[in-house]
């Protein structure tokens, strides 16, 4: 899993470059993002989506560490990424 950190009040852009293995072309149809603590979702939101990237702008509250959860589809596929949010 991927960390970032984050200073307190940040609000930032998180972007996932997505890639297939086999290098075949692909098209990420929709994304959605989750920040999680303590198993609740605190925040979510839609992602925006350029070619193969993947854009989360998020705003973690507290100085906690969280986890983001980028939930998106590909074909007939929902995939999910998970990138660790420390905030200080």
């Amino acid at each position: 899993m991927q960390r970032i950190n984050f200073e307190a009040g940040e609000q930032r852009h998180v972007k996932l470059r997505i890639h297939a293995t086999d290098n075949a072309p692909f098209t990420i149809r929709t994304a959605q993002w989750e920040l999680c603590h303590g198993g609740e979702i605190e925040s979510s939101g839609t992602c925006g989506i350029t070619e193969h990237t993947i854009d989360a702008f998020i705003c973690p509250d507290k100085r906690v560490t969280y986890r983001l959860r980028v939930i998106y589809q590909i074909a007939d596929e929902t995939l999910v990424e998970l990138v660790e949010v420390a905030v200080t």
